[in-house]
């Protein structure tokens, strides 16, 4: 049975997409162009003007049922604005709410081929001249060692025949582990994490999940997915990271108010989990958060916040309730990006965000959410 995912769910893609430009292009700028293209040229409201607005977080993870593209937020932001600036795509004013309004420009003045075609002769002539170089050494041969190899792989564990590599004493080798492991330690902040703090991960997700996860037809329970090992590893490597419970409240509870027409597929704990933390890490870099600026979360659906019962602080909420309120969760998160000074250069990061006005309480109660 031919599997209808494929014919007749198409769109169409321009031949000079395939004929001439792939071969001119790099692999995260081809990557890129073509999930931009699939979004905008996919659909019928979007063919006529040939624009959508698009933020970097729906390339990097994708929104309702469809996934990113596979790409980091960097490599994405470098890929956009290199096909911007050989005309291949166009942005249309300032990043909005919604994100970057991009233009698929296929206009033909419009595109730099001869740019396109300059940079793709360098990246030949430059390769080129690796090659020649390497050709060039005596006998025909490099004096670079050849990676790869069984030889090189046993000589630098078994000591047999010779090895190119200086030979280093004991004190050497541990110094530069224990500098190794200090600068490891030192880059990535980690944020101490208990049992208790995996299960409280993985209980948020359970209670906000659009849709929970199926075995042999039939909704997994709780205690079920508590005992994954993937899930409680997962989880704990997110709260160290920063990832917070009440981030997958707000993210999942955010992603609930907009449904898909056909209705949510099933998010299981990992992928719930990669989709929260891109959205945690937007949401630290948009707002910053303090004792006095904190934020507040529902503990489950449909739950209303009263707000009359909030202190000054955040601290003396959490003094109030020490073992938590019933209702409420009031944090100050930590980051999982560091800012030199609060809201650097806001303007700038406007399509980076999953929404720019997301957690607006006059917004959210327009739209219907519990407060």
């Amino acid at each position: 049975m031919t599997d209808k995912r494929f014919i007749p769910n198409s769109f169409q893609m321009p031949n000079v997409f395939i004929d001439d430009l792939m071969f001119l292009l790099t692999d995260t700028e081809w990557r890129v162009l073509c999930y931009m293209t699939r979004h905008i040229l996919g659909w019928q409201d979007k063919i006529a003007e040939r624009q959508r607005h698009m933020s970097l977080m729906m390339f990097v993870n994708g929104f309702g049922e469809y996934p990113g593209c596979g790409l980091s937020k960097p490599a994405v932001k470098a890929a956009l604005d290199s096909l911007a600036e050989f005309g291949l795509i166009e942005r249309i004013g300032k990043p909005t709410t919604s994100g970057q309004l991009w233009r698929l420009a296929f206009d033909g003045p419009s595109i730099n081929w001869e740019g396109l075609q300059q940079r793709q002769e360098e990246k030949s002539a430059n390769g080129q001249k690796r090659t020649a170089k390497a050709r060039s050494t005596k006998g025909g041969k490099s004096d670079l060692p050849v990676s790869g190899t069984n030889r090189q792989r046993l000589v630098g564990l078994t000591g047999g025949g010779q090895s190119d590599k200086p030979n280093q004493t004991q004190a050497q080798t541990q110094k530069k582990d224990s500098l190794t492991a200090a600068e490891s330690e030192e880059n990535t902040p980690l944020y101490p994490c208990t049992s208790k703090d995996v299960t409280a991960m993985i209980v948020t997700w359970y209670e906000w999940t659009p849709r929970r996860p199926t075995k042999r037809g039939r909704e997994m329970t709780l205690q079920e997915n508590l005992k994954i090992p993937a899930n409680r590893e997962y989880a704990e490597n997110l709260y160290k990271r920063g990832v917070r419970p009440s981030d997958f409240a707000e993210c999942l509870g955010l992603r609930r108010l907009h449904p898909p027409p056909e209705g949510w597929k099933e998010w299981p704990f990992c992928y719930a989990g990669k989709v929260v933390e891109g959205w945690a890490e937007a949401d630290r870099a948009e707002n910053w958060y303090t004792d006095k600026l904190f934020r507040v979360t529902t503990r489950k659906p449909g739950q209303t916040i009263n707000r009359d019962e909030l202190m000054e602080t955040a601290s003396a909420f959490n003094r109030l309730y020490p073992d938590g309120h019933p209702v409420m969760v009031v944090d100050v998160p930590p980051p999982l990006i560091t800012l030199s000074a609060p809201h650097e250069d806001e303007a700038d990061l406007g399509d980076e965000y999953f929404s720019d006005d997301d957690l607006d309480p006059d917004k959210l109660a327009d739209e219907g959410w519990p407060l």
